[in-house]
């Protein structure tokens, strides 16, 4: 049998706009919502704005946001 880690969804993390992710890779950047996009019968979508960097617009599925592989969510402090 096969255990996988619990994953995170949108509601225990409280998504909104201005909650913000890093995304894991060589070089980290961090990422701030900017909207939700809901477009049933499509996976829902979040836009995301480089904080920093050279201030890139990214859309994301929800679900890749949410997979700890991808991006980690910085909690508000």
């Amino acid at each position: 049998m096969f255990f996988r880690k619990k994953k995170n969804n949108a509601k225990n993390l409280n998504l909104e706009p201005g909650s913000v992710f890093v995304k894991n890779d060589c070089v980290p950047s961090t990422f701030i919502v900017e909207k939700i996009l809901d477009f049933s019968p499509a996976p829902m979508h979040v836009r995301l704005k480089e904080h920093g960097g050279n201030g890139r617009t990214i859309t994301v599925a929800l679900e890749t946001l949410l997979d700890e592989h991808f991006w980690h969510h910085q909690p508000k402090e």
